[in-house]
């Protein structure tokens, strides 16, 4: 299990207050929702670059591991532009079974008693994703966010991978296709009449192609074989792999387990608003497609900020279909089996002024949308008063 603890970093004062500890849980899926500036993708990007600061020290020889504050902020927080978040007050804590990232008195502090590290793939597709897409030399604009450069890297490979084949994007029945050779990616339309440059097409597409293509890049890359990934490796990886799999002694379970420390294993996956730009049919088609994909493989994390409702009342399906299913209900015909999520592996998160509540209703077992459709109530009660005016009373 991995929990989080945040407070007075940014616009996270009080942190986590349903606990006595301060710490929520990041599970299979946590989604976060709060009004613009509250600090939904300030934890998300926590969240990521703590899971990326795992991974590069889960194999040093070291036990403990201590960092100031001017390396930390530098080396890390910076990379996500948020290191002027920091204070003297700042708490961050992140624990993952026996191993520990702890922020406090202007101190990191990294500590690993884990034997066994199953190694992921850590992407961030961030909101401003569309530049990867509507501007047609992304790399020669000036002072674009490490992240953001990252991401465009994954997405180019992930047009790459793609190469003479056409793939079917989870809203109307578009496709996308890339041309190696032109160095172009097109989009055509639900009934192929036509096929435009994407940079052309609608900002929805624009949003979500970088987003989709490179998730599902992602997934694929690491549930295909060994021989096809032996190019991600590099020479002391490539070296471990030839001793791993040349040692006749190890057994088939602990090859596994020792190849999982050299492979990206599984996803930790977080995307900032995958609704962004999409009509709500379509925010519902790509959060089911997104839900399948990451129901292979058990260790797979998806996090997600949202301010749809759309996206929540999604998720609540899948959640009360899988409830239905451990009773021998049969859901499938309503929601296919790879998109069910169970109520247990959802964490979900309201942030507002400084504080992060927990929005999921044990009793229901349901999230909580009111959190997020205030809006809805707000316009019908202004659409009554305005017909009292008109018909009185």
């Amino acid at each position: 299990m991995k929990k989080l603890f945040i407070k007075n970093f940014g616009p996270i004062k009080n942190g986590f207050t349903g606990s006595e500890d301060g710490f929520f849980d990041i599970s299979k899926l946590s989604v976060f929702v709060g009004e613009q500036g509250t600090g939904k993708s300030t934890v998300a990007k926590i969240i990521s670059l703590f899971s990326w600061i795992e991974k590069k020290y889960q194999n040093k020889v070291e036990a403990v591991i201590q960092l100031s504050e001017p390396v930390f902020k530098e080396q890390f927080l910076k990379y996500h532009r948020i290191d002027s978040y920091l204070t003297p007050e700042t708490q961050i804590k992140y624990i993952h079974d026996d191993f520990s990232i702890i922020y406090e008195k202007q101190n990191l502090r990294i500590q690993n008693n884990s034997s066994k590290y199953i190694r992921p793939k850590v992407l961030y597709v961030p909101a401003e994703r569309s530049f990867c897409t509507a501007i047609i030399n992304p790399y020669k604009v000036s002072g674009m966010p490490s992240s953001v450069l990252d991401f465009l890297s994954d997405y180019y490979d992930a047009e790459k991978e793609q190469q003479g084949k056409k793939v079917l994007l989870p809203v109307n029945g578009f496709e996308f296709r890339f041309s190696e050779n032109e160095n172009i990616a097109y989009i055509s339309d639900t009934n192929k009449k036509y096929e435009i440059k994407i940079e052309d097409s609608s900002s929805g597409l624009q949003s979500l192609v970088p987003m989709y293509l490179t998730v599902n890049y992602c997934l694929n890359k690491i549930n295909s074989s060994i021989d096809k990934r032996q190019n991600e490796l590099n020479v002391f990886q490539t070296v471990e792999l030839k001793k791993i799999l040349e040692d006749t002694s190890l057994e088939k379970e602990k090859k596994n387990e020792e190849l999982k420390k050299i492979f990206n294993s599984y996803l930790i996956c977080v995307i900032e608003e995958p609704e962004q730009n999409l009509f709500p049919i379509s925010q519902y088609d790509v959060i089911m497609r997104l839900l399948s994909g990451f129901s292979n493989l058990t260790d797979n994390n998806l996090i997600i900020t949202t301010h749809s409702p759309y996206v929540l009342e999604t998720i609540n399906n899948c959640i009360y279909a899988d409830t239905l299913n451990k009773q021998k209900i049969e859901t499938q015909k309503i929601i296919p089996l790879n998109s069910q999520i169970s109520y247990e592996n959802v964490s979900a998160y309201l942030i507002q002024n400084g504080e992060i509540f927990s929005i999921k209703e044990d009793d229901l077992k349901q999230i909580n949308p009111g959190s997020i459709d205030q809006c809805s109530k707000k316009i019908t009660d202004i659409y009554s008063e305005l017909a009292k005016l008109e018909y009185g009373e």
